[in-house]
């Protein structure tokens, strides 16, 4: 559990100083640790950071995956964050048929 702390905390960390590759690795961290401890809400908190934080690393495919991962996990009051954010990805990837059915 401690682990699984340290990790989140270590990504918010990382990407509020602008270190993005190095806030990717703890969250992916952070998401397996919530897998192992099968803790549905901090995996979904890990894969929509990873979304974000691929997005502003201008990773827009590796967005859009995390937030399709993050919308099938999600309860229904975050899933449609999880999909609007993927229809943003889509958008900048020209996918605009696929953002305008997300959106």
């Amino acid at each position: 559990m401690k682990e699984t702390h340290i990790n989140f905390q270590m990504g918010e960390l990382s990407e509020k100083q602008g270190q993005l590759a190095q806030a990717c690795q703890y969250y992916k961290r952070f998401y397996l640790c919530a897998r192992v401890l099968n803790d549905d809400i901090g995996s979904t908190l890990a894969l929509n950071r990873l979304a974000v934080v691929f997005f502003n690393r201008k990773k827009y495919d590796l967005s859009y995956m995390y937030h399709g991962k993050h919308a099938q996990l999600a309860d229904d009051n975050d899933k449609f964050v999880a999909i609007y954010n993927a229809g943003i990805s889509s958008r900048l990837l020209g996918q605009y048929h696929q953002a305008a059915i997300e959106f």
